[in-house]
């Protein structure tokens, strides 16, 4: 929906003293707003501008409250540490005020009434939300593409996905609609369409921050924190939403603490996965060179190896956590139906499909898998009595295009690729830990990613590695194909 005061601010936007939203990352918008070098309204306006004339190739939003943005923007408190700049959530987090849609239709009539711990704090630090961001159907797929708002397309080639689950983040972020986006992450989703996106995705520990969920609590596997422009936003995203209550997991983590530390660090190298899945010959080139320059800035590397360990086993309980949740769904489309869940016309078939295997999981499944898990940690976690921190690829595929998984599959057919797509990034969810993509290299014209994985509690030690690296080798920040 346009109107016609955003297309009057836009003029300014692209005329005047606003720059490129593209350009700047959120520190530096927050800068200009404090200086009174521009207006909350005039910065957000420009968001709003640069949404409305990339959404129909891009496709990352599914809500937009533009005009009540405008008028929030008018009165945005300066003294905010955010100051009223423009930011966007992923549409699988209550915030009041946005159809809260999970990408799915059943869930299209949600209007939460209260935001959670994490939200609200990025409220109370003077953003100004104007979007909900595109995901798969209730986060079911690694590719941001459902049945009620279509294909989130990858800025750098629009044929090709943004990867999921938080993809309309990571594309409204990488097209400059915003500088920073909050995000998801179940078993890699904030990382891998980072990674697709050419954007900084960081995962936190376990409990770090402030619950995401409406419950107050922290899921297993999903974690919330943000997709960003740069490292320094991540860090300052982070520092606002840390839980700092006297039952916190974790002591808070100062600002000094969050930044740059040139901490000499031994880094370990590992190209197995847990599905023995093959690495893309671009990517493993990213990563070596990735490691060469770790080696330049003072770090030591060394090679690591998943050899014996079995990967299979262990996927197939990451896949049960998924599943424990469908018997749920099952039942409410169901009592809203009156049909047997596999006739209903509600859902896509892949989230269908879901529903359909989770019939066959075993009595006590989730506590099985947690059991599992714990068989799990010693040979899948031996690297860090070694290393400091773990670098391997995100993922082992570049992006590909929008048909090769879709919402009309089934986790039959599919389950393979899902599982060597997400066969490093899952361990990190599992295990708790720190875990990051930062844009290294292209190929093709397509961003990749580098991943980084460090011990529980050891964010700092991440952010600080990633400084660093954004600093040795700068990464672009506009798209070729927008």
């Amino acid at each position: 929906m346009c109107f016609w005061g955003v297309k009057k601010l836009a003029n300014i936007f692209e005329f005047a003293k606003v720059p490129r939203m593209v350009d700047l990352d959120l520190t530096a918008q927050v800068a200009l707003l404090k200086a009174r070098e521009m207006s909350p309204k005039e910065l957000v306006a420009a968001s709003i501008a640069r949404a409305e004339a990339l959404e129909p190739k891009l496709n990352a939003l599914t809500t937009r409250r533009f005009e009540e943005a405008l008028i929030a923007a008018e009165t945005a408190d300066l003294e905010t540490p955010f100051a009223g700049a423009p930011f966007m959530h992923k549409d699988l987090v209550d915030v009041p005020g946005f159809v809260r849609s999970d990408g799915a239709h059943p869930a299209l009539h949600q209007q939460p009434e209260a935001a959670p711990p994490l939200i609200a704090a990025l409220q109370k630090s003077g953003l100004t939300f104007l979007g909900a961001t595109n995901t798969p159907e209730f986060a079911s797929l690694p590719v941001t593409n459902n049945q009620t708002f279509g294909a989130t397309a990858n800025p750098w080639d629009i044929s090709k996905t943004s990867a999921g689950s938080s993809g309309g983040s990571a594309v409204a972020v990488a097209a400059g609609y915003v500088a920073a986006a909050h995000a998801t992450d179940g078993a890699g989703s904030i990382r891998m369409p980072s990674s697709f996106c050419g954007t900084f995705g960081f995962k936190p520990s376990r409990q770090r921050l402030l619950s995401g969920e409406a419950d107050g609590s922290h899921p297993f596997l999903k974690h919330h924190h943000a997709i960003t422009r740069s490292v320094r936003d991540s860090a300052w995203l982070f520092d606002v939403t840390q839980d700092r209550s006297a039952q916190a997991t974790y002591r808070p983590l100062s600002a000094k603490q969050l930044a740059r530390q040139n901490q000499p660090l031994k880094i370990g190298l590992m190209f197995d996965n847990i599905q023995h899945a093959e690495v893309a010959q671009p990517i493993r080139q990213a990563i070596e060179e990735t490691a060469k320059t770790c080696a330049a800035l003072g770090h030591e590397v060394i090679d690591l190896s998943l050899a014996g360990v079995d990967g299979q086993g262990f996927w197939g309980h990451v896949e049960n956590m998924f599943l424990v949740r469908m018997p749920f769904l099952v039942a409410a489309i169901e009592q809203a139906t009156g049909a047997a869940f596999e006739d209903n016309a509600l859902l896509s078939p892949f989230t269908t499909s879901m529903g359909v295997a989770s019939r066959d999981l075993p009595d006590q499944a989730e506590a099985k898998s947690l059991q599992a898990f714990e068989q799990h940690r010693a040979s899948l976690l031996a690297g860090f009595e070694s290393v400091d921190v773990l670098l391997t690829p995100v993922t082992p595929m570049m992006p590909f295009g929008h048909d090769e998984l879709t919402p009309q599959g089934s986790l039959a057919a599919d389950g393979q690729k899902i599982a060597d797509m997400m066969s490093y990034m899952a361990l990190a969810n599992v295990y708790g830990l720190p875990a990051m993509s930062i844009p290294t290299n292209m190929s093709g014209g397509l961003p990749i990613g580098a991943h980084f994985m460090a011990a529980p509690g050891m964010d700092a030690l991440l952010f600080d590695l990633a400084y660093a690296l954004e600093e040795a080798a700068p990464w672009s920040h506009k798209p070729t194909a927008i």
